[in-house]
């Protein structure tokens, strides 16, 4: 039996639901909702409200799958709150 690569693991893993996901937002609401859609598909799931957070957490267990909710709140690993622009 041939062993099976990791990107053919991962795929197996996306499609079954049973990966783990990191989700990085810095609004809790974002990541509740979030935690129990994805939870609700079957994922593991991990948050963290900032990038620097999210960098700590790798050192004990990598995702297979990262969602950034809100990417251009985060500047240096920090949450900014809200773009004035868009609230």
């Amino acid at each position: 039996m041939t062993p099976r690569r990791p990107l053919e693991q991962l795929a197996e893993a996306v499609q079954c639901g049973a990966g783990r996901v990191l989700v990085v937002a810095a609004d809790p609401v974002v990541r509740r909702a979030l935690i129990e859609h994805l939870e609700g598909l079957g994922y593991q799931v991990r948050t963290a409200a900032t990038l620097r957070d999210a960098a700590a957490g790798l050192a004990e267990r990598w995702p297979e799958i990262v969602v950034l909710a809100d990417p251009a709140d985060q500047r240096n690993g920090q949450s900014q709150g809200p773009n004035p622009d868009t609230a």
